[in-house]
């Protein structure tokens, strides 16, 4: 009884119509109605907690157990902005039966795990995106392309390309580096993200690899869309910028492949990409 009083999890014990037989201090502390227990006693738990009203639902003699974590939008009290957040809670549903087999109800579990939900979105952050621009790094796009270039036997080389890899590098970056140093440098190196990332469209991929080499993979739903990322990017860099202090007209070599023609593996993606990259760049080079 002590611990049924005293846990922080909230503990609903329920009969096999799915209302209230008891219920501890936590559990009406989470509840829609808040007022205290004995009004709660006898009620439909899904009048009570509406917000586990579908995964009750799925609760039969036959499913005896379940286990799931709920996502439920919440305004903070204390909220000015208006902006909601999100909750999220373990919920586990277990039949109580009697010695003889026979279902006479249901304790239902209920656990607050946004902490730990938080503490693992920041964990998958630190581990997938580029702490200085905020964009994915190499290890996601390794992660993101087991799914986009999947082996497709039927596929042929000469089939229409989907999707384009570009292969974008900053120009005369070390030049900046030595000369403003690093705190400039990064701040031009975040300012070349947000150019790169305002130049392609929503459900495009854009990655640091490191230093000042950046990928994007674009959808090629429709011919040339990755000429054309290329061109909003042309056009947004010869836009004079000043960063901290400094001017700089920025500018960018940029190689593109195609899949499946110029490959399909990421490797080798990258390796034509990357070719081509250095080819415009000696060609840029050559004309200075």
């Amino acid at each position: 009884k002590t611990v049924f009083l005293n846990t922080a999890d909230a503990v609903i014990l329920l009969d096999i119509y799915h209302r209230i037989v008891d219920l501890n201090p936590s559990a009406i502390a989470q509840s829609a109605w808040r007022k205290d227990i004995a009004v709660a006693i006898a009620q439909p738990f899904n009048s009570v907690f509406p917000d586990y009203r579908l995964l009750m639902s799925r609760l039969s003699a036959d499913k005896a157990e379940l286990t799931e974590t709920v996502k439920i939008p919440r305004l903070p009290a204390d909220s000015i902005s208006g902006q909601v957040q999100n909750i999220f809670r373990e919920v586990k549903a277990r039949a109580l039966l009697s010695p003889g087999g026979r279902l006479i109800g249901w304790v239902i579990i209920i656990r607050d795990v946004t902490l730990e939900k938080q503490q693992q979105a920041q964990l998958e952050q630190f581990a997938y995106v580029d702490s200085l621009t905020g964009l994915f790094n190499r290890r996601q796009l390794e992660l993101r392309a087991e799914k986009i270039f999947s082996p497709q036997p039927s596929l042929r080389a000469d089939d229409y390309s989907s999707i384009a890899l570009l292969y974008v590098d900053l120009n005369h970056f070390k030049p900046i580096n030595d000369t403003y140093g690093h705190d400039v440098g990064d701040a031009v190196l975040k300012h070349f993200a947000r150019c790169l990332q305002s130049s392609v469209r929503k459900g495009d991929i854009v990655v640091r690899l490191g230093g000042d080499e950046f990928v994007a993979v674009v959808q090629e739903n429709q011919r040339g869309a990755a000429l054309d990322v290329r061109s909003r990017l042309t056009e947004i860099l010869n836009q004079d910028v000043v960063l901290m202090g400094h001017r700089f007209t920025l500018s960018a070599s940029i190689g593109v492949s195609y899949y499946p023609k110029d490959g399909k593996t990421l490797e080798a993606l990258l390796k034509r990409a990357d070719e081509a990259m250095y080819k415009e760049k000696r060609q840029r080079n050559r004309v200075r």
